[in-house]
């Protein structure tokens, strides 16, 4: 086991065009921060991603087409997305949700599945019974008063 100073975390966040990760819907949008203990961010990514159909529930991550106009497709980007995961705990608001779309992206891009620990920030709190107003992301930056606007969000 590794010396949790010697340890990356990949905080990662994706919109997509619905809730079906092994069906029709995709990712329209990811970020990925490697953060280090006593390092903080030490790599950043970001972009937007071309779904190569619908966009999805534009009212809900606030994308529309012409946003994606030029956007790169998941599968030309999948091996830069899984080397800036490997390696680390891979940190998520609902991470089962955002693991098994980019799990589906990158079987879809013929790449290897992920491997690894995840690290879930609503089933986290739940375990240390922390007491958080719901399970929105919102909610859980409230309680550990981390900053939130939405205008930045997504």
């Amino acid at each position: 086991m590794r010396p949790m100073l010697d340890t990356d975390f990949a905080v990662v966040d994706l919109e997509t065009t619905g809730f079906a990760a092994e069906g029709p819907d995709r990712i329209v949008e990811l970020a990925i921060l490697r953060c280090r203990p006593n390092a903080g961010v030490i790599d950043r990514f970001v972009t937007l991603v071309d779904p190569g159909g619908r966009v999805g529930p534009t009212a809900v991550h606030g994308l529309r087409p012409g946003d994606l106009i030029g956007a790169p497709t998941f599968t030309s980007i999948a091996g830069e997305v899984a080397q800036r995961l490997w390696g680390a705990v891979i940190v998520a608001h609902n991470s089962r949700f955002d693991v098994a779309f980019l799990q589906a992206e990158l079987a879809r891009a013929g790449r290897p599945a992920l491997r690894g620990p995840t690290l879930c920030t609503i089933a986290l709190a739940a375990r240390l019974r922390v007491p958080v107003a719901g399970r929105s992301l919102r909610a859980c930056c409230a309680t550990f008063d981390v900053p939130y606007d939405d205008a930045v969000v997504h």
